[in-house]
Formats: structure tokens, sequence, C-alpha cells
């Protein structure tokens, strides 16, 4: 079969496979982040947690979940090169293009669980007017933590795959350790950002354009690392 753009193939043969699982993921992301926003101002929760752990019901929680579940779906969903070459027989696509595939896959999959986000945000903000400023500190100056993250963590799963640590550490193992591992950079730099906040050396814009631009440029070197290493292996 002649695929004019194998890497258009790919995704939308991903989505058909996957779309399911990503509608379910992200109706449940909506669900629990809507029940976190509302029920932080009945009075037998407001009297249990403190302020701040209600602050992170509506900001914290649901941007973690929105943006980490539906990328973990397809990682555990994805396959290698060669398994998808043997499952799509008649869909012949390049290590190279494959890789850009994939990278784009999760690219693209990081935006989804944002609108999930922004409901559950203006939902917040109606209950509780007094949360919005919060989720314009917070929670815009997290949305750059989400991007550099997920990045981050795509990354290394894509290029520990090849290494000889997946022979010990295969599929939950990695993916675990990928994401506790980015997630540990991404909170030892909150710790510096908003020292430089606090101190007005960066305003948080400039803060969360810092963030995702540094989790493009690992998204990228990651691709162009992964493409060279499929040139050396058969998976």
């Amino acid at each position: 079969m002649n695929i004019k753009n194998p890497i258009k193939h790919y995704l939308v043969q991903s989505l058909r496979k996957n779309g399911k699982w990503i509608l379910v993921a992200w109706i449940g992301v909506l669900i629990v982040g809507l029940i976190l926003a509302t029920i932080r101002v009945f009075p037998p929760i407001t009297n249990l947690f403190s302020e701040h752990i209600l602050g992170e019901f509506v900001v914290d929680i649901p941007l973690k979940l929105a943006f980490i579940v539906i990328p973990i779906i397809l990682f555990y969903r994805s396959k290698t090169h060669k398994k998808w070459q043997e499952d799509n027989p008649y869909s012949p696509i390049t290590k190279k293009d494959f890789t850009t595939a994939i990278y784009l896959e999760i690219f693209l999959s990081t935006f989804v669980g944002i609108f999930a986000l922004v409901i559950i945000w203006i939902v917040a903000g109606l209950v509780d007017p007094a949360i919005i400023d919060r989720i314009l500190r917070v929670g815009i100056f997290s949305l750059g933590e989400g991007f550099l993250w997920v990045w981050l963590m795509a990354t290394l799963i894509y290029t520990l795959q090849f290494t000889p640590i997946v022979k010990i550490a295969q599929g939950a193992v990695l993916l675990s350790a990928s994401l506790l591992g980015s997630l540990q950079v991404v909170v030892r730099l909150q710790n510096i950002s908003w020292r430089l906040i606090d101190a007005v050396v960066m305003p948080i814009p400039l803060m969360v354009v810092t963030y995702i631009s540094a989790g493009l440029i690992i998204l990228i070197i990651g691709w162009a690392i992964t493409a060279k290493l499929y040139e050396k292996v058969d998976l």
C-alpha cells in the first residue's frame, strides 16, 4: 500500500485505536476535577483540610491529572517500530518518520487534557471567586511546569528503551522511573523559579514561556537521539 503521508497515517491509526480510551480518560479527569473544585467549599471539607490543601484541589491535582493521564495511556499502548511494522505490513514507515510520529503524538496529546482543565478552573471560579487569584498565579505558572514535565518524561521513556536498563525496568517500572525522575527535576526547578518570581526578577508569563521552551528543546533533542538510536537497532 502506498501511503503518501506515513506520519499522518500513524496518527490517524493511533487515534482510531486509542480514541475511546483517550475520551474515557478525558471525561474521568473532568469529573474528578469538577468534584474536587466543588466539594472544597463544603463546610465539612473546609474544616478538615488546610487552605493550602484546598487550593491544591483546584490547581495542582487537576493539572497533574490533565497533563499526565492521556500520555500514560499512549505510552502503555504504544509499540516499537518493529512491532508496528509487523502489525501493519501494508503501511510501511521509516524509522525516522516513526520517531517523528510517536513524538508528535505525545506533543499533541499534551494539549488534550488542558481543555478539561480550563472547564474545571472556570467552574471552580464560579463556585468560589476567591480561588481565581490562585488560578491566575499558581495555576498559570504550573501550566509551564506541566509541559516540561510530560515532554521530559516522554524523552526519557523513548531514549531509555534502547539502553540495558530496559531489560530490568520494563513496562510500568520504566514508566514510573521516567515519570518520577522528570517530576523531581521539575520540583527542583520550581523552588528556584518561585524565588525569581518573588524577587520580581521574572514575571510569571515569562517563566511559563521559559518552561515551555525548555520542554520543546528537550523534546526535539529527544527526537533526534531516538531517531539515531532506532537506526542502530532492530527494535
